[in-house]
């Protein structure tokens, strides 16, 4: 889909089920007591040095961001200090979203609070209702959320735009294209761009 805008999706920095998952494999992600995992210290500090290092950082007009606080946190490290817009999206979420309890978000209120420089607008619900306890996402769920999200990007006047989000989603966006394999999992904090 091509748009007449520049995009960088960036995917959060290391978070809690990251490490999770060296101990545990892939059952971390379906560990209630893993639900919308923080950054580690390490991820804190990726988001921190891109912040320091993204030489297009100055040109973004909108920031686009999961409201998972993995990327809410990433963003706010990445950005800090610098005079933009930051709008959670719930397109922009991980996937799947549903069973994998670190892909089910915080109330509404409760990221209100914590990231008070973040646009919430777009959740229309304080509770999480779009994860299903049930079934995970399918793919075609998942290209839906997708063109969502292209479409309010074009209905947005802003020209340069970074995305905060996540490895699977990114991976969709950029190469069509999704494995969960650990190993093929895109670079934490690392602008990969698409025009």
């Amino acid at each position: 889909m091509k748009l007449a805008k520049r995009l960088f999706f960036i995917r959060h920095g290391e978070a809690q089920h990251n490490i999770a998952w060296y101990k545990y494999g892939e059952k971390a992600y379906y560990m209630k007591e893993i639900t919308d995992p923080k950054l580690t210290n390490i991820g804190e500090g990726q988001a921190i040095h891109l912040g320091n290092n993204f030489k297009e950082k100055n040109s973004i007009d909108l920031v686009i961001v999961s409201p998972l606080m993995r990327c809410l946190q990433t963003a706010t490290n990445i950005f800090m200090g610098e005079n933009v817009q930051i709008i959670a999206c719930e397109e922009a979420r991980e996937f799947p979203m549903g069973l994998q309890y670190t892909n089910k978000r915080s109330n509404k209120s409760l990221l209100r609070k914590e990231f008070p420089h973040v646009n919430f607008i777009n959740l229309k619900t304080d509770e999480d209702k779009l994860w299903n306890s049930e079934r995970l996402e399918t793919l075609d769920e998942l290209n839906a959320r997708t063109k969502n999200l292209y479409d309010y990007i074009k209905k947005r006047p802003e020209k340069n735009i970074a995305v905060v989000s996540h490895s699977t989603f990114i991976m969709n966006v950029l190469y069509d294209n999704v494995d969960e394999s650990h190993n093929k999992e895109l670079k934490h904090c690392y602008p990969y761009k698409k025009l």
